[in-house]
């Protein structure tokens, strides 16, 4: 998680290729965004999901709250994802049954859970 603001520099394709072969999620989340709505986070958040978008590697999203009042908030990701049209089919979290279909590949079930 928080790939888009550790701060630790790495190489997109190489973490990305390995994530899409064990068909791991890459989290994008409200709060990095919600922290920095148009700076350095968002910078990184969106390169790394145009990337999944081009390599077709699924992403996850979440809220990260750090506060009740922002479960369920991802107006955010929703902005920036929408901002680089990033395709719905590469959103594990678009809904409960594709994301437990995504979960399922993740454990080696090849028709999900």
């Amino acid at each position: 998680g928080h790939t888009g603001r550790s701060g630790v520099p790495f190489d997109y394709d190489e973490v990305l290729t390995v994530a899409k072969e064990k068909h791991k999620l890459i989290e994008i989340n409200e709060h990095s965004l919600e922290v920095d709505s148009r700076g350095w986070f968002h910078t990184v958040c969106s390169r790394i999901a145009q990337r999944c978008a081009e390599m077709g590697v699924m992403i996850s999203t979440g809220t990260d709250a750090h506060i009740s009042y922002g479960i369920g908030r991802f107006d955010h990701v929703r902005s920036m994802l929408e901002e680089i049209r990033f395709p719905q089919k590469l959103v594990a979290t678009r809904d409960a049954q594709t994301f437990l279909d995504v979960l399922g590949r993740a454990i080696g079930r090849p028709d999900g859970l």
